[in-house]
């Protein structure tokens, strides 16, 4: 059972009210965690956390103050104090008091981090309990930060390189709009005076604008529709997976990302002096759908780690090379870390390409639309001329 937010009313030992959030298992958890600390509970409320990015906004920064802290020859729970009063959000102040608290009860650091599994995942909760097995946490925590930031450091540029093409959509959107519903009625009104035969090309324009006029409401809903239908696919996972699997170049930074996370991954458990089959069970967890529980299948039953990645689609020619030239060197820790910055190097040039292919297919596409917009209002006026 997981822990769940809850905003909590309470008297102090000198009788002061104070609203404050708390992450606990269950209400009763949280009855008897103020009867132990001396302090009357007044009211409970559940509240749904509001960190939309936790390993961006939470898990990266809190986790690079911690080991700033220790570093620094502190005491953890001193740490995690330090760590309370340098992030001002109160649901951060709530994650890091409910961590700090299972370490007083008794419970060891990654049993309290285990406890937020939004903010931190199974390949850290492992790595910090095989580095609290060998007292060498600071220098794990620099191991965690490291694969941290570079995964979060491309899923970024990845990120910033689709701004620039929504930028160009909405662009198009409100020239159109603009254009039929300012511009092109006032040639409407022309054309009636003058009294010419239109043409088809003409006569289209001219009926789109007048439904946009005439029927607001109607387009307004039309439009909000259309903006569903493109903006819905961000949140679905499943129509994400869909449109990313229909378009070539986004197929393949998806491969490479899976790949280059699962190598960082495999990297910093092997670095750890963690087992090979483990640290991808670590990693991959129990789904056997994957290409990497497949991976893992094929070393269990008796292959060589290249020979097994030959046989899973996922990987290319040029990783596993990388990786079988470790293998016989016996640096496999070393070919995935290199394998994986081949593939973060990749990525980044992958992404600014997108944008370099972007800009002028949306540039065209804008030109057209205004080329047959102003034909269909030039050939009309031609017309009368001639």
């Amino acid at each position: 059972m997981s822990v769940r937010l809850f905003l909590c009313k309470f008297l102090t030992r000198d009788a002061e009210v104070f609203s404050e959030l708390f992450y606990a298992r269950s209400e009763s958890d949280l009855r008897r965690f103020f009867e132990r600390d001396g302090r009357v509970l007044v009211s409970i409320q559940h509240r749904k956390s509001r960190i939309k990015s936790p390993k961006t906004s939470f898990t990266l920064p809190f986790l690079k103050s911690l080991s700033q802290l220790l570093d620094n020859k502190l005491e953890l729970l001193a740490a995690l104090n330090i760590a309370w009063h340098l992030f001002g959000e109160p649901e951060f102040q709530a994650i890091i008091r409910s961590i700090t608290n299972c370490i007083v009860e008794g419970f060891s650091f990654s049993k309290a981090i285990a406890e937020f599994p939004r903010c931190f995942d199974n390949l850290t909760v492992k790595t910090i309990e095989i580095a609290e097995q060998t007292a060498c946490l600071d220098r794990s925590l620099h191991s965690i930060i490291d694969f941290l930031s570079a995964t979060e450091s491309i899923n970024k540029k990845l990120r910033r390189s689709m701004i620039y093409p929504a930028i160009l959509f909405a662009f198009i959107l409100i020239a159109i709009i603009f254009w039929l519903i300012f511009v092109i009625p006032r040639f409407s009104e022309l054309f009636g005076d003058l009294g010419v035969e239109l043409p088809m090309i003409t006569r289209c324009v001219l009926s789109v604008s007048s439904f946009c006029n005439n029927h607001a409401i109607l387009f307004f809903l039309l439009f909000a529709s259309i903006c569903a239908v493109i903006i819905y696919p961000i949140h679905s996972k499943r129509m994400r997976n869909k449109i990313i699997a229909f378009i070539p170049i986004l197929k393949e930074i998806n491969r490479e990302m899976k790949v280059m996370t699962f190598f960082y991954g495999v990297a910093l458990m092997l670095k750890e002096k963690v087992n090979l089959l483990d640290a991808m069970t670590t990693i991959t967890g129990s789904d056997e759908k994957t290409e990497f529980n497949k991976l893992e299948t094929y070393i269990r039953s008796g292959s060589t780690l290249s020979n097994a990645m030959k046989q899973c689609e996922i990987f290319k020619e040029y990783e596993i090379s990388v990786i079988e030239t470790g293998e016989k060197a016996g640096a496999l820790s070393q070919a995935f870390q290199a394998a994986a910055d081949m593939l973060n190097s990749h990525l980044r040039d992958k992404a600014a390409r997108v944008v370099t292919l972007i800009q002028p297919v949306a540039i065209s596409f804008i030109g057209i639309l205004m080329i047959i917009i102003i034909y269909s209002m030039i050939v009309p006026m031609y017309s009368v001329s001639t």
